[in-house]
């Protein structure tokens, strides 16, 4: 599954990856190569530094988050957790939204698209 960022110096042509893969296990941290698939990125409309960046992947589950990433700092902004029914009768999972996709919006937001409500945008700050 996969995916990651990568940062391309334009003088040099030097390709680097960022993450943040706060243990050793599989998958773990907010920005992971191996697991996390970036499917939007935009400059923040906050820190002129900073990019922001969308994380999503559905496949039989759900994850994703948006992140702020400032050199090699990643930094998770915005996640939303949602319940589904599961085989075990009355038991519920909780799985993170996916987000495919950011646009930069009027006065300093960005909206994100989430999975589940492809029709609605969400607006943070």
């Amino acid at each position: 599954m996969g995916g990651g960022l990568q940062r391309i110096d334009l003088q040099t042509g030097l390709i680097t990856n960022v993450e943040r893969r706060d243990t050793k296990e599989l998958c773990a941290g907010p920005l992971n190569s191996d697991c996390d698939p970036v499917t939007g990125a935009i400059s923040d409309p906050q820190n002129k530094e900073c990019v922001l960046v969308a994380v999503g992947l559905e496949h039989m589950m759900s994850d994703g988050r948006i992140l702020r990433v400032r050199g090699n700092d990643v930094d998770v902004v915005f996640q939303k957790s949602y319940e589904v029914d599961v085989f075990k009768k009355g038991a519920k999972l909780r799985m993170p939204e996916a987000f495919f996709g950011l646009v930069r919006g009027p006065d300093i937001q960005a909206l994100a698209m989430p999975f589940r409500q492809q029709s609605r945008l969400r607006c943070f700050r």
